[in-house]
C-alpha cells in the first residue's frame, strides 16, 4: 500500500513542481491549492494520518502553526519567497520540524519526507515494544 501525503500550497506552479517528483515513488500524493494552507491541512491531519507538505504563504500565524503541531503530524514546511516571519520561525523550531528555503528542489523533499516517515515508524514501534507486557521464564519454577 502505497503512503498517502497532501501536499498544500497557495502557488499552482509549485504545487506542479512538487506533484512531478512525485512521479514513481512510493507515495500517493494529493495535492491541495489552497490560499489558507495551514487551515487546509488542518481539516485532514487529525484524523487521515497522511503525511503533510506545506508550502507556507507567509500569511501563517505562529498560533495557528502552533496549533497543528500540537497533533503531532508527519510534517514538512516549504517557506514561503520572503522567508518566514521569526514567530512562525521560532514556532516550528520549538517543534523540532524542518523548513526548507522557497525552491528547495522537490526531490530534496521527498528524501526528507522519506526520514519523516521512517522516523515515526521507529517512534511507533519503540512506543509498541514498551507497552507490550514482556513474558520472563521464571527459572526457580521447576516441573
Amino acid at each position: 500500500m502505497r503512503e498517502r501525503v497532501l501536499v498544500v500550497s497557495s502557488d499552482f506552479r509549485q504545487l506542479m513542481d512538487i506533484g512531478i517528483a512525485f512521479r514513481g515513488t512510493e507515495y500517493a500524493p494529493t495535492f491541495a491549492l489552497s490560499p489558507e494552507v495551514i487551515e487546509r491541512a488542518a481539516a485532514s491531519a487529525g484524523s487521515s494520518g497522511e503525511s503533510l507538505i506545506l508550502c507556507l504563504s507567509g500569511r501563517e500565524s505562529a498560533r495557528r502553526i502552533a496549533e497543528l503541531l500540537a497533533e503531532d503530524p508527519r510534517v514538512l514546511f516549504v517557506e514561503p519567497a520572503g522567508g518566514l516571519q521569526a514567530p512562525a520561525r521560532r514556532t516550528i523550531a520549538a517543534f523540532r520540524r524542518l523548513v526548507f528555503a522557497h525552491g528547495t528542489p522537490a526531490v530534496v523533499l521527498i528524501a526528507a519526507l522519506i526520514a519523516v516517515n521512517r522516523d515515526y515508524a521507529l517512534r511507533i514501534e519503540l512506543e509498541t515494544s514498551r507497552s507490550r507486557p514482556l513474558s520472563y521464564y521464571d527459572d526457580a519454577v521447576s516441573d
